[in-house]
């Protein structure tokens, strides 16, 4: 374990101040054991203070929590951190006008930098009270106790700040722009491949990787229905953030997120970078999705056998993989003997330490050699380009140039 050099410094301080205090009581009370008492509390409680007393929880008390347990721990504890981890950063922007001369700084406040830091500082305490909000349901519903929240280990904001972008990206009209080619190419394909109500009676719909569930939402709204549709997501912050949507069974509670304070670059105004965009909660979930934490890679379809299609649907996902090869062998394990269709729609932007990189061109030879008959395949390959939570108002924007397939398998065994 490393021992972080402010929990040193603040352990020493209490220790040298206990003794002190224990060293007096002694002197008045010799033959009593209450300041021996106050001494082990006082340390005990300075211990608790420190980020070295999760490091113990985890050793000694928590020893066998699961591994699935302490990533939903750790989730939520990095939704609490979210609003003193974003105002650090920005207080951090406060501190750099301290290094610029007087002069500067003069000129730097009357232009309304300094208010700008101030405004951002109000539109992240706005995103922290949906941040909060969902680890508040979150604690409520997998009843997660302090002592494990004191266990959790925290690692940086970005993650934390994707998710809560997501919303803007999934859940509001600001999204709708980089949504609209998915749900096109998606809802046509499937209108084509199993468009009638017989068909879709007897369809799962699985969609691995389905972040805030937008996708999976629309899918399982369709008419005629699918008889399910499934998310699987093995972030354990987006999943909580899906859940968090259908939170309201009753009526819908609404949020304000400011999807782009989370960088001072490329801005054209401070308006642009302050923006905000409302969220609200849906108020029913759809009788036939479910949302499910895990790894696709083991996930089993529940009520198979009642089946006689699987849909994969998969959208930004397949560029995850560190090995490709698991991903076909996991789609190819889900569809088992039933007849399966594969959606997949996304950039090719391979993630850490990827094993193998194919392009589309090997993609498509790559289905073809393990059984695979594709179906569609638009070209020329990549003419539909998409942002990814890009600024549309911003000097950098970010554009992906989308592959597309669909393509269906039926197994050897059959």
């Amino acid at each position: 374990m490393d021992i972080d050099q402010s929990d040193t410094n603040f352990l020493l301080t209490r220790f040298s101040v206990l003794i002190i205090i224990y060293a007096f009581s002694l002197q008045i009370l010799p033959n009593s054991k209450l300041p021996i008492a106050v001494f082990l509390l006082g340390m005990s409680s300075s211990l608790y203070k420190t980020k070295a007393f999760s490091w113990i929880v985890k050793k000694f008390i928590q020893k066998d929590i699961n591994s699935d347990r302490q990533d939903l721990i750790n989730a939520v504890q990095s939704f609490q951190m979210y609003k003193d981890r974003a105002l650090g950063w920005n207080k951090r922007k406060y501190g750099n006008l301290k290094r610029i001369s007087y002069d500067d700084y003069i000129q730097a406040k009357k232009i309304g930098y300094y208010d700008h830091l101030t405004k951002t500082d109000k539109a992240i305490e706005s995103n922290a009270q949906l941040a909060n909000a969902i680890a508040k349901q979150t604690i409520q519903n997998y009843g997660i106790t302090d002592l494990e929240i004191r266990s959790a280990v925290y690692k940086d904001n970005s993650r934390v700040i994707e998710s809560l972008c997501h919303f803007a990206r999934d859940w509001t009209s600001m999204g709708d722009v980089e949504l609209k080619p998915l749900f096109d190419y998606i809802l046509n394909n499937l209108n084509k491949t199993i468009p009638g109500k017989e068909e879709r009676s007897k369809t799962v719909v699985l969609v691995p990787g389905s972040g805030l569930g937008r996708i999976a939402h629309e899918l399982s709204l369709l008419t005629p229905k699918f008889d399910a549709v499934h998310t699987i997501e093995f972030s354990y912050l987006m999943h909580l953030c899906n859940e968090f949507v259908y939170s309201k069974t009753q009526s819908s509670e609404s949020y304000k997120i400011h999807p782009f304070i989370h960088t001072y670059s490329h801005h054209v105004s401070e308006e642009n970078q302050l923006r905000s965009v409302e969220f609200k909660t849906q108020p029913t979930k759809p009788q036939n999705l479910t949302t499910n934490y895990g790894d696709f890679r083991k996930f089993q379809i529940p009520n198979l056998d009642k089946y006689d299609n699987v849909v994969i649907v998969t959208a930004f996902f397949i560029d995850t993989a560190q090995n490709l090869f698991e991903y076909f062998d996991s789609i190819e394990r889900l569809i088992g003997e039933k007849s399966g269709t594969w959606i997949n729609i996304g950039p090719l932007k391979y993630g850490t330490a990827p094993k193998v990189e194919f392009s589309l061109e090997e993609l498509r030879k790559l289905r073809k050699l393990r059984g695979w008959k594709d179906l569609d395949e638009p070209k020329p390959y990549g003419s539909e380009i998409s942002g990814y939570l890009t600024d549309t108002k911003g000097l950098w924007q970010g554009y992906y140039g989308l592959g597309r397939w669909t393509s269906s398998f039926t197994s050897k065994k059959k």
